[in-house]
């Protein structure tokens, strides 16, 4: 069993991306258990390379111990691509398990101010290796369908935007050929720290767009951007923003009311001293 491992963890160390792609075939349990047997820098290479979407899954079902572990080995903007799908209080969870300045370092990587695309992106998303055939990726979507969208997005084995297939296309596809046959390659992207009023300006304005792959300045993908929950956020923005104008408006005819009875009141008391 020993010697079997050895030999797996070599193939791993030489031909990564294609190992990966074999045990990317397997059961989630399956594939958890083979992570835990590996050396914790080999797992990591491994995490590293899987898809975004499989790695986030893996880590959210392996035991505590084991992510912290793995986790533990890979750069932190690795580890943020494996973190940055979960549900917040997952990832929250295991960040307060690493060491501070690892942890400090995974926070800023997914953090993005409040103005920014970054802070309103949908980072949950279902993505490809354009390795894998149309009717894997079918597969995989049949398995997860609230993370589909209107596109599905190809990404390289260290998580860059490749390209885009739409379902209508996928679903038209022969099953045995490559998502690479029929990735489209001409696609606009935007990065994670645009500004959202230029984001609308741009491109949500007067378009049809709904969504927008999102990426950072090494075209690493974050996620994608969704017109009409951009559109919600302004339009709450905006009522927040007129709710607070018209009580800064009201509070100042408080205020010059109440001046106004003060001033008053001391002219009155003048007045009368005067009279004395």
């Amino acid at each position: 069993m020993e010697s079997d491992i050895k030999i797996l963890e070599s193939f791993i160390r030489n031909h990564t991306e294609e190992a990966v792609l074999l045990i990317e075939t397997s059961e989630t349990n399956q594939i958890i258990d083979l992570l835990g047997k590996l050396s914790d820098d080999l797992a990591a290479l491994t995490l590293s390379t899987m898809d975004r979407f499989n790695a986030s899954r893996i880590m959210m079902e392996a035991n505590h111990d084991l992510t912290m572990r793995i986790l533990g080995k890979c750069t932190p903007e690795a580890a943020a691509n494996v973190l940055r799908p979960l549900d917040k209080k997952i990832s929250g969870k295991i960040l307060s398990g690493m060491a501070q300045d690892f942890a400090s370092s995974i926070r800023l990587l997914l953090s993005y101010p409040e103005n920014t695309v970054g802070s309103c992106l949908t980072p949950d998303v279902l993505t490809f290796s354009p390795k894998i055939t149309i009717g894997e990726a079918l597969e995989k979507i049949r398995n997860n369908p609230g993370d589909v969208y209107a596109y599905v997005y190809i990404l390289s084995h260290d998580n860059k935007l490749k390209g885009f297939v739409d379902l209508p296309s996928l679903i038209a596809g022969q099953e045995n050929k490559s998502l690479q046959s029929i990735m489209k390659t001409d696609y606009d992207s935007v990065l994670g720290s645009l500004q959202i009023d230029a984001l609308i300006n741009e491109y949500f304005n007067e378009t049809n767009i709904s969504s927008l792959p999102v990426v950072d300045i090494n075209n690493v993908f974050l996620g994608i951007v969704e017109r009409d929950k951009v559109r919600r956020r302004t339009q709450i923005k905006n009522r927040d923003r007129r709710q607070l104008h018209q009580t800064s408006a009201a509070l100042g005819d408080l205020f010059q009311i109440g001046l106004s009875s003060l001033l008053k009141g001391t002219a009155d008391v003048l007045w009368n001293y005067k009279d004395k």
